[in-house]
């Protein structure tokens, strides 16, 4: 029965481990990724800021090459279609900013759980040992028993094999004591 629930224990502190090392491949996989989408954030900040220097170079130069009318049309379309795919891709960005920060968190919260079941591992290792050092210590004293009962069978035959011996010892000395009275009583007649 002790050693079922022993296995039982080992079985949950087994699996509770598994467990752990899942959730902290998880929370090291998340890391990996948050920080891969943080150098792409970044760079693509970057291009952002290449583009938008490069849409006030160009919309410069168009004023500089073109006349007043055509200047205005070319500005406001370089600076539309600038907009327009910058808005777009910094959308894109602040979405998967967002997603990458939920992401964040969750990871920081499985850690957090990896924390306590690293400590309920350890609590069950410890439990663990203290409950084989109890069933050490049960084992031997069942065996001590064992032998107590044994020396206690061997002394209580032995205690009647010597009832018995004093028994015939009486019986003995007694049929002696007859014999010498009727020896004795023998020895009286045949001198009278």
């Amino acid at each position: 029965m002790l050693r079922a629930q022993l296995l039982d224990g080992q079985r949950a502190s087994a699996a509770e481990n598994v467990q752990l090392i899942q959730l902290h491949k998880d929370c090291n996989l998340k890391e990996a990724q948050l920080k891969t989408v943080r150098a792409q954030l970044e760079g693509l900040e970057e291009q952002v800021t290449k583009l938008r220097i490069d849409c006030e170079r160009a919309q410069a130069d168009a004023r500089y090459d073109n006349n007043q009318m055509c200047d205005f049309d070319f500005e406001s379309s370089i600076s539309f279609f600038c907009r327009r795919d910058l808005g777009a891709r910094l959308e894109e960005e602040q979405s998967r900013t967002a997603s990458l920060t939920q992401d964040l968190s969750e990871a920081r919260a499985n850690r957090g759980k990896l924390a306590e079941q690293e400590e309920k591992a350890r609590d069950l290792t410890r439990e663990n040992a203290i409950l084989r050092e109890s069933n050490s210590k049960l084992l031997d004293s069942a065996y001590d028993t064992e032998r107590e009962r044994q020396f206690q069978a061997t002394e209580t035959a032995l205690k009647v094999q010597i009832a018995q011996l004093e028994a015939a010892m009486k019986g003995d000395i007694t049929d002696k004591g007859s014999l010498q009275d009727a020896l004795a009583r023998e020895k009286e007649m045949v001198s009278a």
